[in-house]
């Protein structure tokens, strides 16, 4: 009998290694298709709108946040170009921008200059948005990855917070300010007063009061009536007011009483602004009789300076006050200083 024998050792060899291959393979495959869909879901997943964009503006990939927000349909986003998705008076200039952005693309907000950005949906109606814009080579082409959120929320609320500081504002200006006169109240007077007196302590500078009072005013409301002594009384207020400086703090003591500090003076300056007053309301005419215009209601004047022992703006109050009636009982029209031997 004649017998052959074949080594098939590494037939056998060479097709497990094959078999391993194909095993290899299908691992792969099915890694990477897990891998895919698992990207595809977190993609979609994402809280922000997603497209992919080409460089010629049209999108090739979008995520269901995308959809949802432009009011399109998967299918829908990826047949339009990017510049559908934009406000009409902005489309005719965004494929210069997206030109100018291609030729050095980098990872960047858009409009970091504070400027609120808008997108178009489907019906025509505009959302705030933030865009962040991500760039990307493929193989043929220069990609862009666009992350969109809409903030259209957090507008609102910007707005109503900028509002709400607005309105916060204008009520407390109210609460500082006689509702007549416009000036200051006696409460915001202590309250500023009192700081401005400790700032001086500390400084170690002078600071002045004065007391006015409008001279025979009860007599302008019995003549005239109480809407002209309104008036008189505002107009009395500008005038003092602009005889001031701009760092003094002239607020309404009560009836036709007004009180003035002065930072950082001393008598004599403080002198000086007194005088002033008087001589500025002498030459301003009133609102007395419409008809015939009468010279302004003349004021006495009290005045103080700070002294050692002033630990409260009360202590100057008292001292400016008992000048202020000094005055009037020496004749009216005149400022007179707290004597202080």
């Amino acid at each position: 009998m004649l017998s052959a024998f074949i080594d098939v050792t590494e037939m056998k060899l060479a097709e497990a290694r094959y078999l391993d291959s194909l095993n290899d393979i299908d691992r792969l495959y099915s890694d990477t298709r897990i891998a895919l869909e698992e990207s595809e879901q977190l993609f979609n997943a994402m809280p922000d709108a997603i497209l992919q964009v080409d460089s010629t503006g049209q999108i090739v990939k979008a995520n269901t946040k995308a959809a949802e927000l432009f009011l399109y349909t998967l299918d829908e986003l990826i047949s339009i170009n990017v510049d559908s998705l934009l406000p009409a008076h902005q489309q005719v200039n965004h494929v210069h921008h997206r030109d100018e952005y291609l030729s050095k693309p980098v990872a960047k907000e858009m409009a970091q200059r504070k400027v609120n950005l808008s997108a178009q949906k489907k019906d025509g109606s505009t959302v705030s948005v933030n865009i962040r814009l991500s760039p990307f080579k493929t193989k043929h082409d220069q990609h862009v990855l666009a992350v969109i959120r809409d903030v259209s929320e957090t507008e609102a609320l910007k707005e109503d917070l900028v509002a709400s500081q607005v309105a916060n504002k204008h009520l407390y200006e109210k609460s500082i300010r006689d509702a007549l006169t416009s000036i200051y109240n006696r409460a915001y007077f202590y309250e500023r007063a009192r700081n401005e007196l400790e700032r001086s302590k500390r400084a170690g500078t002078p600071a002045a009061l004065l007391m006015i009072d409008i001279d025979d005013f009860k007599l302008v409301n019995d003549t005239f009536g109480h809407v002209v002594g309104d008036k008189v009384l505002i107009k009395v207020t500008q005038v003092i007011g602009q005889a001031l400086r701009s760092y003094d703090l002239l607020a309404r003591f009560g009836g036709e009483e007004l009180v003035v500090f002065m930072p950082e003076t001393d008598q004599a300056e403080s002198q000086i602004i007194a005088e002033r007053i008087i001589q500025q309301l002498a030459e301003s005419n009133g609102v007395l009789d419409p008809s015939a215009p009468e010279a302004l209601p003349t004021v006495s004047i009290g005045a103080t300076v700070t002294v050692a022992g002033d630990d409260d703006i009360d202590s100057m109050v008292l001292r400016a006050d008992e000048s202020l009636y000094k005055a009037k009982r020496k004749g009216k029209n005149q400022v007179l200083f707290q004597s202080m031997s």
